[in-house]
C-alpha cells in the first residue's frame, strides 16, 4: 500500500483583494532556503501581498502554469473592480 506524502504547514487564508501579483518560480527569501533546495523551481509559485508571500508547491509544473493563469485572470478582474468601487465611492 502506497501513501503519497502531503506536505502541510500552517493553514492561512489570503483575500484576493490583498493579493498584489503573483511571482513565478522561487523568487522568495523562503523559497531559496536550503530547507526547500530539493523543491523543484518549476513547480513554486508566490501570492504576493503587502504584508509577505504564500509560497506554494504545484504537483506538475503543468499544474503549476494552470494556476498561475487563473489566479492571473482572477486578480485582473478582482483589481478592476477594486478601481471601480474606489471611482464610484
Amino acid at each position: 500500500q502506497h501513501t503519497s506524502e502531503i506536505k502541510l504547514g500552517k493553514l492561512h487564508s489570503v483575500s484576493l483583494t490583498n493579493i498584489m501579483y503573483v511571482d513565478v518560480g522561487k523568487q522568495t527569501t523562503a523559497l531559496r532556503r536550503v530547507e526547500n533546495a530539493s523543491v523543484p523551481e518549476s513547480l513554486c509559485f508566490s501570492l504576493l501581498t503587502k504584508e509577505g508571500s504564500l509560497d506554494l508547491e504545484a504537483n506538475s509544473p503543468r499544474e503549476r502554469d494552470a494556476l498561475i493563469s487563473c489566479f492571473s485572470l482572477v486578480l485582473d478582474e478582482v483589481h478592476a473592480q477594486n478601481g471601480r468601487d474606489i471611482y464610484r465611492g
